[in-house]
């Protein structure tokens, strides 16, 4: 029955894309981790506004303005109040706390705490790092939010919406970055598992950084916050591995591994260095893609592209893990 509903649902919200209150794509990028969270991605582009708690300090963080919503929360700009606290800390932070009418699910609390620490353990150059998480109260209510690094910058996708395609060297040095970034996570022993050009932050100095790991994997946690069959990541942006119906294959291996946020980096530099998605017509929300797709040659697409950037796209987005390339260190030595 949840099925049911869930994929008329998107029916319905493809229908609605096309009447362009929509953005074209909106449906198959945001396609929702899990229904619950379906008001905060709408919150997300603007469309509704979820009831929040009104803030103004959290502990030593005194609330600035809003920044971003996304499906787990509400990210915020703040000051530190006391730099004592953490000398790694900035004195201006971002602060996310989790979209109240969440707290009644009751896994949802556990994977915002699971994207905290995760993003405790990972420190690189080009990782947004998460600094502390904590449960407050505010006005007699509870709040729970974490604490990360304020990135000045524009997502990749804001980027590829105003300016279009990038050329094939600003595609390199961004891969190479992301994939630096992933093979920290992946060193920690986590799968980010939503990789895509709206968790990319590009900032003015050319830096990158990776955020967002609210649905990632942590391997080395045998608990599994997730449901058996539930589709976990964004659609549009997802390995066809991720839409398996079970997390583990039959050898008990996990559906999911590092070579998953591989294929994902993949489809974002193809739909950097080209303007569009591979699978365009292949990726409609609840109808699973073809796991056997192929995508086809950069190239040919935009014929510029040299042979051997074109080539590493490819071993990407190899729609069989053992055919794809193998680490995000072998991504860097063919990108570099």
């Amino acid at each position: 029955m949840e099925d049911r509903l869930e994929s008329a649902l998107m029916e319905i919200l493809s229908e609605v894309e096309e009447t362009g209150f929509l953005a074209p794509g909106w449906v198959e990028e945001n396609y929702p981790v899990d229904g619950e969270e379906l008001l905060g991605i709408l919150a997300l582009d603007g469309i509704l506004r979820p009831p929040e708690l009104d803030v103004n300090q959290l502990g030593p963080y005194a609330i600035r303005r809003e920044i971003g919503r996304g499906g787990m929360g509400t990210v915020y700009v703040a000051d530190v109040e006391d730099l004592a606290a953490d000398a790694e800390m900035d004195a201006v932070v971002a602060v996310k706390v989790i979209h109240p009418h969440l707290l009644v699910e009751p896994h949802a609390l556990k994977r915002f705490y699971r994207e905290a620490a995760i993003g405790m353990r990972v420190r690189h150059p080009n990782v947004v790092p998460t600094y502390d998480v904590c449960g407050a109260e505010s006005d007699g209510n509870d709040v729970h939010f974490l604490v990360m690094a304020y990135e000045e910058g524009r997502t990749l996708r804001s980027a590829l919406a105003s300016d279009g395609p990038l050329d094939e060297a600003s595609c390199r040095r961004i891969g190479v970055q992301a994939a630096a970034a992933l093979a920290a996570i992946h060193d920690t022993g986590a799968v980010h598992r939503d990789v895509k050009p709206a968790n990319l932050i590009l900032r003015d100095d050319g830096v990158v950084k990776v955020m967002d790991l609210g649905v990632a994997l942590d391997q080395g946690d045998v608990r599994r916050l997730t449901a058996t069959g539930r589709f976990v990541g964004s659609w549009r942006y997802a390995a066809p591995e991720q839409f398996a119906p079970t997390e583990t294959r039959a050898n008990g291996d996990d559906a999911v591994d590092e070579r998953s946020d591989l294929y994902a980096l993949g489809l974002t530099l193809f739909e950097l260095a080209t303007g569009c998605h591979p699978f365009e017509d292949d990726r409609r929300p609840g109808r699973p893609p073809d796991p056997s797709a192929v995508a086809p040659a950069a190239d040919s697409i935009r014929r510029e592209l040299s042979p051997t950037f074109v080539d590493v796209i490819a071993q990407m987005l190899q729609p069989e893990r053992r055919d794809r390339i193998a680490s995000a260190q072998a991504v860097i030595g063919a990108l570099a």
